[in-house]
């Protein structure tokens, strides 16, 4: 009771505070003779990787991803994460326009995408200079003494808005904290992918998180700083849903595991720490009996513990050894946490024409097969309850 109190009071105090500022700087604001004339920042470099320390992105990086969509260029999504799609948009847009194809975004990458985004017409329509905008426009008159509103009164309307505005939102929160209780997050749906390939591993995080933006979920993909056990292998992290996403958090209890190379599983024992109720999928062409897995399978659920030929799949359709779009199509199979569909829009942001397609294809066939094997388990279960049902 004394800390709702106490927080209370300092709410109260931090209102009054700002109300107090804004009310005193309304009369200075309004008596002020001089316009502050609009000073134009330098805008640094934004290189690949910028956003993703922040859970919302970068503002930065969300106003290129608009103006590389305006000028025709296929960023991804616009989550101010300056991802490989939007790497790639650049780097079009750069060899486009002839100028130095580096996927940094400098002064005149900038200039050339404001360019591009200001429709032609306008681009084309003289500018009228400085002296003849200013004969052309109305004379300013000073408003006579006596009429309008005084400044200070407009200052002082505006501060006691903000501090109403203020306290109703506090009180609407506090009210709706004491009825329902304190606020609970969802905990996000936390992913590991283990791999020899680090382009692989990450590509399939990435999937995996565009198709859940693409369903309207906060997601995120990143690397893992610390990587597997070898040299030789690549770890990437993919955090899906929840209320808020903290980036290059470790994930150390996945709710899902996909392993690329199923040597790697008595490589890591990080691997090992997969919950009860979580999702294992490997690229192998074994049964999962005969991975002799012991402990890692043995607190699982058998539903959720599959092998998925990936390679050989993806051979197939896309004529290369290329494992992760087919393992991203089993791994939706087998968790469900988002859909095909999804994913399917997810890689036609990746890859365009007829790598888009086969790649696409690859991970329909990890889908069905994913789906098939399930069925299989199923079957036995449903013929002993028959066998159980009295006749």
């Amino acid at each position: 009771m004394r800390k709702t109190t106490n927080r209370s009071v300092a709410c109260g105090s931090l209102v009054v505070v700002v109300g107090a500022f804004v009310l005193l700087a309304g009369p200075a604001v309004a008596n002020a003779t001089g316009h502050a004339q609009p000073t134009r920042t330098a805008v640094g470099l934004i290189r690949p990787g910028t956003g993703y320390r922040s859970p919302h992105g970068s503002t930065r990086v969300r106003t290129v991803q608009h103006l590389l969509r305006r000028a025709g260029e296929h960023p991804g999504p616009v989550d101010g994460r300056f991802g490989p799609l939007t790497e790639a948009a650049v780097e079009r847009f750069q060899a486009r326009e002839g100028l130095a194809v580096d996927g940094v975004v400098g002064e005149a990458t900038r200039a050339g995408l404001e360019r591009s985004a200001v429709p032609a017409s306008e681009r084309s329509r003289p500018h009228a200079s400085p002296a003849r905008a200013v004969k052309s426009s109305p004379e300013l008159v000073p408003p006579r003494a006596g009429r309008g509103f005084p400044a200070w009164l407009i200052g002082v309307a505006a501060g006691a808005g903000l501090l109403l505005a203020v306290a109703l939102g506090l009180a609407a929160r506090a009210g709706r904290r004491t009825r329902d209780g304190p606020l609970v997050e969802a905990p996000p749906f936390q992913v590991r992918i283990h791999g020899r390939n680090g382009r692989g591993v990450m590509t399939a995080a990435e999937l995996l998180s565009v198709a859940a933006l693409v369903e309207g979920r906060p997601a995120l993909a990143f690397p893992s700083l610390r990587s597997g056990a070898t040299r030789r292998e690549a770890v990437a992290l993919c955090r899906i849903g929840g209320g808020s996403i903290r980036p290059h958090e470790p994930i150390n209890h996945p709710d899902g595991l996909i392993v690329e190379d199923a040597n790697l599983l008595h490589l890591d024992a990080r691997l090992k720490r997969l919950g009860p109720d979580g999702y294992l999928l490997i690229n192998s062409t074994k049964r999962i009996e005969e991975l002799e897995l012991g402990l890692l399978a043995a607190g699982l659920q058998r539903a959720r513990c599959l092998t998925l030929p990936a390679t050989e799949l993806a051979c197939d359709d896309l004529g290369l050894p290329r494992s992760d779009t087919a393992l991203v199509g089993g791994f939706v199979a087998l968790s469900g946490v988002v859909s095909l569909a999804s994913v399917t829009s997810s890689i036609r942001e990746r890859f365009r024409g007829s790598t888009g397609d086969a790649n696409i294809a690859a991970a329909q066939a990890g889908f069905e097969y994913v789906v098939r094997e399930l069925s299989e388990l199923a079957s036995p279960r449903e013929e002993v309850a028959a066998q159980k049902r009295p006749a």
